[in-house]
């Protein structure tokens, strides 16, 4: 029974996982953005077809990574509604998902942070010192941002259009994912430390397909995701080489340099050790680090 369940395709288990969110989401507004592994080996795989046209990313089988990893943990699905969640809704999303995949995975669900204007002396020195993962924030003109302290970066609504990706299985459902270059882009962004020593590979993959459309290559450029590029570029250079923080100097102070390339000089150390990776991708670590990233968690039933 567990060898069957860890030769599970993801594309398998994901089937009804749109229908399910459909339902639980209100009617106005069933946006969803399917983000992370799910996406990441539709775009690396040279058998995936995508259509800018239509927004539509079409895999093979082939593309679907196993259920398990080959450490032994379960694979995830991540989910971000693309607006402020309640604690209630949160719940109820996440158990409709967790349903829907039949636990096979480990579900996270999370949407948008809220945009604080003005942060008092105490939040701006809990974010020095927390500050790994960047956030997206929405405030009450719904202006949407990327966070990383103390840097802050408005990006463009339209950045979190939903894209379909067709699922190859008989019943050829969907999801609703993040944008191609959205998807390529966020790694270098969603944390201090940058592109993870294990992604490098598997983003440079993806960068070099998705970047080879020329029209895909434009919205990074000049079009809607340059925002999310040059944050990335902020990012990048915040923990750069000593002295490149001249370029940062309207948004930064020396010691908030000095503290986020500490920041990243320890989250880089621990993303470079597989025992330390291994560990956190534990059922119990991804619990109690996922008020941390913002996000609820669900652990995956057993195999058994």
């Amino acid at each position: 029974m567990a060898q069957a369940a860890e030769a599970r395709l993801c594309y398998e288990v994901l089937g009804e996982v749109d229908a399910a969110l459909r339902e639980a989401l209100p009617p106005d507004d069933p946006r969803y953005l399917v983000v992370g592994g799910v996406v990441s080996s539709a775009l690396i795989a040279s058998s995936t077809k995508i259509d800018t046209a239509g927004q539509v990313i079409t895999p093979t089988m082939v593309a679907s990574d196993r259920v398990v990893r080959p450490n032994g943990t379960c694979r995830d699905i991540d989910i971000l509604v693309p607006r402020l969640l309640g604690e209630t809704e949160v719940d109820v999303l996440m158990t409709a998902v967790q349903d829907a995949v039949d636990g096979k995975m480990v579900v996270s669900v999370f949407g948008f942070d809220e945009h604080i204007a003005a942060p008092t002396r105490l939040q701006r020195g809990a974010a020095s010192l927390t500050s790994f993962i960047s956030r997206r924030t929405i405030d009450r003109q719904e202006a949407l941002r990327y966070s990383l302290f103390p840097l802050e970066q408005e990006v463009a609504a339209e950045t979190y259009d939903p894209w379909t990706l067709v699922l190859p299985t008989a019943k050829a459902t969907t999801l609703q994912v993040l944008h191609p270059v959205g998807h390529v882009l966020a790694y270098d962004m969603r944390s201090i430390s940058g592109r993870r020593a294990k992604d490098q590979a598997k983003v440079s993959e993806m960068a070099r397909r998705v970047f080879a459309d020329p029209r895909l290559n434009e919205v990074q450029q000049d079009g809607i995701f340059a925002s999310w590029r040059q944050f990335g570029d902020a990012v990048s250079r915040l923990r750069g080489a000593r002295g490149d923080e001249t370029s940062l100097r309207d948004h930064t102070t020396r010691s908030q340099v000095e503290l986020a390339r500490a920041r990243a000089g320890l989250l880089h150390w621990a993303e470079a050790h597989p025992g330390i990776v291994n560990f956190a991708q534990g059922d119990t670590m991804q619990r109690l680090l996922s008020p941390f990233v913002g996000a609820k968690y669900k652990q995956a039933k057993s195999r058994q």
